[in-house]
């Protein structure tokens, strides 16, 4: 099995050095990438979908067979108690869903 950094050893143990021969490191074909986050273009929190189906039994407009019904085994995880959308875990505790700006707020207030 492969492990990682195991090419540059096993290239080492092909190719010995001579004497005071010191190894190149520079690798030019590296590149340094960068990923730009955007905010989303939709205002409607990730969760929206959800609440539809389990409110209207409301598909979105453009989804396929396959989509309909990864959404109706989704939706199995969900409850919705006093309008609000909570996930149910695996121990039966249930997870209270929220949206991007909210997520910032509870981690702000939490590490401050």
């Amino acid at each position: 099995k492969s492990v990682k950094g195991q090419i540059i050893a096993d290239w080492l143990a092909d190719n010995p050095l001579d004497g005071g021969d010191l190894v190149d490191l520079d690798f030019p074909d590296e590149c340094v990438y960068y990923i730009e986050t955007r905010p989303a273009i939709s205002e409607c929190p990730w969760y929206t979908d959800i609440v539809n189906y389990i409110m209207d039994h409301t598909y979105p407009e453009v989804v396929t067979p396959q989509q309909r019904r990864q959404l109706r085994i989704i939706v199995a995880k969900y409850v919705i108690i006093e309008q609000v959308l909570y996930r149910k875990a695996f121990d039966g505790m249930l997870l209270r869903c929220v949206d991007t700006e909210e997520s910032k707020r509870i981690l702000h207030e939490s590490h401050s």
